[in-house]
């Protein structure tokens, strides 16, 4: 997927380069050509075409650039996680302490191999974690024995959302593989709550 794009966004590229080109000789062209206007005139007339080439260059850096590559926005640290995987169970802690009370436990079937992302939305910060039983994990880290960050911030009134992702829907081969990746994409590591980028 990731080539295809590449190959796609150069030939879009090449076209609009082409006719960048093209417009940029333009006015000095038909000037000369209907005008006779002198060459000093012409060349400043030409003098416009590096705007229309800097916009060219500015849509080869986008077009051009693997989905992987560059810096990822800011603003999608803070998107729903949907954009990138599939979420199994998405839900607030009072959501979640209540459907425990309601079962007498942890829901089963969200017991299952995956990734926690525990989205603090006050702070607009992350911290991501992986278990083979994903909701007990979560109920540590909101009854004080998980991490402790999390914890106190969640008892100091700040607003968190709960999302879980079943590896086997992921599309990753272990759960090292896909939390690494989960804290790459939030930064959990550099402005969340993460201590390091992942499992190896």
């Amino acid at each position: 997927m990731t080539n295809e794009r590449f190959s796609i966004g150069r030939i879009i590229v090449f076209i609009v380069l082409s006719i960048a080109v093209i417009l940029s000789l333009m006015p000095g062209t038909l000037a000369y050509l209907r005008f006779g206007l002198e060459s000093h005139t012409i060349v400043v007339l030409i003098g416009t075409s590096p705007i229309i080439i800097a916009v060219a260059i500015i849509y080869i850096m986008y077009a051009t650039a693997p989905p992987e590559s560059g810096v990822v926005r800011q603003e999608r640290k803070t998107e729903s996680f949907d954009v990138f995987l599939p979420i199994e169970r998405k839900m607030t802690p009072d959501e979640f302490f209540l459907m425990r009370k309601k079962h007498g436990t942890v829901d089963q079937d969200l017991n299952f191999p995956g990734v926690y992302v525990l989205l603090n939305e006050t702070k607009k910060m992350h911290y991501v974690g992986q278990s083979a039983t994903v909701a007990d994990r979560v109920n540590l880290h909101f009854t004080g024995k998980g991490n402790g960050d999390v914890y106190a911030d969640y008892k100091y009134g700040d607003r968190f959302v709960i999302r879980l992702i079943r590896l086997k829907k992921s599309g990753y081969g272990t759960l090292n593989d896909l939390e690494s990746e989960m804290i790459r994409r939030y930064d959990a590591f550099g402005t969340g709550y993460n201590k390091t980028r992942g499992n190896k």
